[in-house]
């Protein structure tokens, strides 16, 4: 497999109303910049949301941008195929100990190689550890909405700083009514503001992606929820050579 680079960006200026910017060219700014940034590297993750307080309900939160890298964490194995716990907490440790932040059951890390329970029990296993849960970002997007649920709210609860989301990928030509419940249904039944949504789009492998008119739906339902689109950089090779 191909080597990732996980990278938050904080070059982006804010982009609000207020400098006439619509939603829809805030989208494609997060989407196209991605190919003139960084061209040739597999994944690359952009973060443009803003650090003002943001009330939702009776709480009021702030968003906060998770800064530095984040290394795509390769899950090890054992033998009998399951998960090599201690290696696994030890490289995660390695990785921060390099100012690493940690995203976790991603595409380099196999997570659709590992059940729901598996990819709990790590996360589980990682905060018993003594990782730092605002330092990781876990993947929880799933074929299942429920897996997807419960992983998500696992996350928050421990107090990750964010969740990496597939969109339901095994049905191809998925309409973008589909994958709008889907996002939204998640959201209402995890059901707490602390969530911060990182949309994962990476057409190459899941051939389901994300596009700026989703996005352009999903901002009034998940503002300040959805902080970040993940793009892979494939994607933008492969247009380019259509184009």
């Amino acid at each position: 497999m191909k080597g990732s680079v996980g990278l938050m960006t904080n070059e982006f200026p804010e982009l609000n109303r207020e400098r006439g910017v619509s939603r829809r060219e805030f989208v494609q700014t997060i989407i196209v910049s991605g190919a003139a940034l960084l061209p040739g590297i597999s994944d690359v993750i952009f973060a443009a949301h803003s650090s003002t307080p943001t009330k939702m309900g009776s709480r009021e939160i702030m968003n906060r941008r998770i800064r530095g890298a984040l290394a795509p964490v390769v899950t090890p194995f054992q033998a009998d195929l399951s998960p090599d716990r201690r290696r696994f907490i030890a490289h995660c440790k390695w990785l921060l100990s390099q100012n690493c932040g940690l995203a976790v059951f991603g595409t380099n890390s196999e997570a659709n190689s590992l059940s729901m329970e598996e990819r709990a029990m790590l996360l589980e296993e990682l905060v018993a550890a003594g990782v730092d849960p605002s330092r990781m970002v876990p993947g929880t997007g799933c074929c299942s909405i429920m897996e997807t649920i419960k992983l998500t709210a696992q996350a928050v609860e421990h107090g990750c700083a964010g969740v990496l989301m597939l969109p339901p990928f095994y049905y191809k030509d998925v309409g973008e009514e589909g994958l709008y419940r889907y996002f939204s249904e998640v959201v209402q039944r995890v059901g707490d503001a602390r969530l911060k949504i990182y949309l994962y789009h990476i057409p190459p492998v899941a051939v389901v992606g994300i596009t700026t008119g989703l996005v352009e739906r999903l901002l009034p339902l998940l503002f300040p929820l959805l902080v970040l689109v993940t793009v892979a950089m494939l994607f933008f090779a492969r247009r380019a050579q259509v184009s």
